[in-house]
């Protein structure tokens, strides 16, 4: 399985987006967003070729 390196402006980036989506919505929500950006980021590191569908 390949490994994921989050550079530290995108680790900067995901703080700004969880703040963002905290603030519209709150934070159960901003967490799922989070965690639907880690889930699909780690699927294409074991696919990086595979179509993928958004939801």
């Amino acid at each position: 399985m390949r490994s994921i390196h989050v550079h530290g402006s995108a680790e900067s980036d995901l703080i700004d987006i969880w703040q963002n989506s905290f603030e519209q919505w709150g934070e159960a929500r901003a967490d799922k967003y989070l965690d639907e950006l880690d889930s699909g980021t780690r699927k294409l590191a074991v696919r990086p070729c595979a179509r993928y569908r958004l939801a």
